[in-house]
């Protein structure tokens, strides 16, 4: 691009030349001085384009940057950048779409939900500002506000995997399993190797009770991607509810060696150990959950009732003490029938449920 202001001037000059041509029918000093000055101006044209190219860049040039600062996780400065091109071009979608990914990033919701919209103005077929504007709808829980965005991104880009799969996330939120259902089998004809499609489509099958083809589609995925931790911890959990403690525990043994640091695998294995009736293991892996993801409400049920069956006052005391955490911050807690269906707990886990429920009452 730097060429060009020369290039341009030059052009200039052999045309004035060459009209001067014209008129006079001959070619003289004038011509050539013509040329001259044209040069002379093209020189100094370049020097200042290069001038402000160096200490004010182009829009394009501002955002190129603001995209490398924004893959390597330099979101400030990427804002900066992104700031520049959309002071030097405000019409143009791009700039706008970046800059909410960068403010998306820092978290700054808002900021990136006025940007995506702002992109939707300047281009209203930018059916991936539409898909993010529904997705911060989804962080905030405006789920209906989610559902019309995503369907604008859909009748823009009814092709869009992504889209069908956050639209089966909003469904599969407010409840919608049929309509979930449907989405995820509508991403997985799209690509037959979309992981995350399976998984969900498990997840949903399992909670509409179909515990046999959640099983089977867990099973189908670990095919395609052996490596994967989560569909191990899923299906062994499907496993341990249908009362297959064997190959539950393969399962979280295997996805454990993949991925050692994953809480979820702990508060699954703590549960079938919890079923075999090996308290003291159970106690050690929903521990070792709490530990890596904090405040694990599924594990410190699991915790609970672990030492609770362990059986000895200080154990109990301890089993108490972690009921009545929960308790302070959910006042369900003290409902049975809701923890059960709320974790999908095995039934063996409601008698202990029950008497640590009655403990505290009666205190």
């Amino acid at each position: 691009m730097l060429w060009r202001p020369l290039g341009i001037g030059v052009i200039c000059g052999v045309l004035l030349a060459l009209f001067t041509v014209v008129i006079t029918e001959e070619f003289n000093i004038l011509q050539v001085g013509v040329i001259l000055i044209a040069l002379l101006a093209s020189v100094l044209g370049y020097l200042q384009y290069r001038y402000h190219a160096l200490t004010n860049p182009s829009a394009f040039v501002a955002n190129e940057r603001g995209a490398r600062l924004l893959k390597t996780g330099n979101l400030a400065d990427a804002i900066r950048r992104f700031d520049h091109a959309i002071r030097t071009n405000p019409t143009l979608a791009l700039f706008y779409h970046n800059r909410g990914l960068a403010y998306f990033g820092l978290g700054k919701w808002q900021l990136a939900d006025d940007d995506f919209a702002q992109a939707t103005i300047c281009n209203p077929k930018s059916s991936m500002a539409f898909a993010m504007r529904a997705t911060i709808a989804v962080i905030l829980g405006h789920t209906h506000i989610a559902l019309k965005h995503i369907n604008h991104a859909l009748a823009i880009d009814p092709s869009s995997i992504m889209a069908y799969a956050l639209r089966g996330v909003i469904h599969q939120h407010n409840g919608n399993l049929h309509d979930a259902l449907t989405d995820y089998r509508h991403c997985i004809m799209i690509d037959p190797y979309f992981a995350e499609a399976y998984l969900n489509l498990g997840t949903i099958q399992a909670k509409m009770g179909d515990r046999t083809q959640a099983i089977q589609t867990y099973t189908h995925l670990l095919t395609m991607r052996p490596d994967y931790a989560l569909a191990y911890n899923n299906r062994a959990y499907e496993y341990a509810l249908a009362d297959d403690l064997s190959s539950a525990l393969d399962d979280t043994n295997m996805g454990l060696q993949i991925a050692p640091s994953y809480a979820s695998l702990y508060a699954t294995r703590g549960v079938i150990y919890y079923l075999l009736t090996r308290y003291a293991e159970a106690v050690t892996d929903f521990e070792q959950a709490i530990r890596r993801r904090g405040n694990f409400h599924f594990a410190q049920i699991g915790l609970a009732l672990s030492y609770y069956a362990l059986g000895n006052a200080i154990n109990r005391e301890e089993s108490l003490h972690i009921w009545h955490t929960l308790l302070k911050e959910h006042p369900r807690f003290q409902d049975v029938e809701w923890i059960m269906q709320a974790y999908s707990l095995p039934e063996a886990m409601r008698p202990h449920i029950c008497e640590i429920i009655r403990m505290i009452a009666i205190r």
